[in-house]
């Protein structure tokens, strides 16, 4: 059964502390994404900083890159990785990459194939999930 949630909803990635963010839900986007800055690949790993933390840096050893076409239609290489996002009390591993989305007003984008099977969103309504800790 698929759980309910508002176009706007408080997430969590659990292999990255537990960082609470904002995430805009996005049934025109097909993959989810995450704000990082400072990409970056060193001794095939990649290292990054997650929305505006510039003092943890982030790493993963397995990613892959992947094409992905943004919101105003430009195509664009991102890192992608696989982690674990936690919405509500669900945890889902999925497949994000990692963007700059510095001019977008949330760091995280949830697309509809993490939303497939799993979520209903209502438009009309935002925060309808419990954040839990």
């Amino acid at each position: 059964m698929s759980t309910i949630i508002g176009r706007k909803e408080h997430v969590s990635f659990p292999h990255f502390g537990n960082k609470h963010l904002e995430a805009k839900i996005d049934t025109g986007a097909y993959t989810t994404s995450l704000y990082c800055t400072n990409i970056r690949v060193q001794n095939n790993v990649l290292l990054f900083n997650i929305a505006q933390d510039t003092t943890t840096t982030f790493k993963a050893i397995t990613y892959t890159i992947r094409t992905v076409k943004s919101s105003n239609g430009a195509i664009e290489q991102r890192y992608a990785i696989t982690t674990s996002i936690r919405i509500g009390t669900r945890h889902i591993k999925t497949l994000i990459t990692l963007a700059n989305r510095g001019e977008m007003s949330t760091p995280v984008l949830i697309g509809r194939k993490l939303l497939h099977k799993k979520f209903v969103v209502d438009v009309s309504k935002k925060y309808v999930l419990e954040t839990v800790v």
